[in-house]
């Protein structure tokens, strides 16, 4: 097969004929020196963005005919100080083209590829996991709310019953509760217990206890249990 060598500086693209599949990037590489004449140990090829390691095969790396491969001019071993640092540099580029991120079949069971980068999940399955555990968090917490506030409420309920005095007994029911007049046998018995006379026995003339509103909803509710109120029944 026949592959082209491109390159860059001084060294100019070259082709290279007659290449069997089955030879390794080594013996390409030996091959470039004689075209180049530039040293093995100085030679860096690159299909595709990767870095070709002599022991792989051109089959392996799935090199075909007609194919370009990129010759980099690299620091030999004997270089000293400098090219010590440079082959350093190299081989952390190497070891970065080497790790790629590994692709495995979705946990989700999708069908699609997932990295470790989404806990082996692809972008849309890991969407679904994060959503629904966010879901079952906000549940939780609903719950637990759910479950403190009956305490909360009781804790009130006993709060307002201690801090509400002692209801006091009217002793002479023949005396209006409010103005103090003297109304006999013809007093008017308020649903707050207490008994007024004619001038004060309305609920807002002496300032009544009694939910009359409350009871009012309540008797509506019972003679029309069949009719629905939007927004609660209207104040009676």
């Amino acid at each position: 097969m026949e592959l082209t060598i491109k390159s860059s500086g001084a060294i100019k693209s070259f082709k290279l004929e007659s290449i069997e599949s089955s030879i390794t990037v080594g013996e390409l590489k030996k091959k470039c020196q004689e075209a180049c004449e530039l040293d093995v140990s100085q030679q860096r090829l690159f299909f595709k963005g990767k870095l070709l390691k002599d022991e792989d095969t051109l089959e392996g790396a799935k090199i075909g005919d007609k194919a370009n491969l990129f010759l980099v001019k690299g620091a030999s071993g004997s270089s000293g100080a400098a090219g010590a640092g440079a082959s350093a540099s190299e081989t952390k580029e190497e070891k970065k083209e080497e790790e790629p991120a590994v692709s495995v079949p979705c946990l989700g069971g999708c069908g699609f590829f997932a990295t470790a980068k989404t806990e082996n999940y692809c972008s849309k399955c890991y969407s679904q996991k994060k959503k629904k555990e966010e879901d079952e968090e906000e549940k939780a917490r609903k719950e637990k709310q759910e479950q403190e506030a009956p305490e909360k409420e009781d804790g009130k309920e006993q709060e307002a019953a201690q801090e509400e005095p002692p209801r006091e007994e009217q002793k002479d029911k023949t005396k209006c509760w409010h103005c103090g007049k003297k109304c006999g046998l013809t007093g008017f018995e308020c649903r707050c217990a207490y008994t007024f006379c004619s001038k004060c026995r309305h609920a807002e003339d002496h300032e009544c206890s009694f939910d009359h509103k409350g009871r009012g909803r309540e008797i509506l509710a019972k003679n029309n249990p069949n009719i629905t109120i939007k927004g609660g029944a209207p104040a009676v």
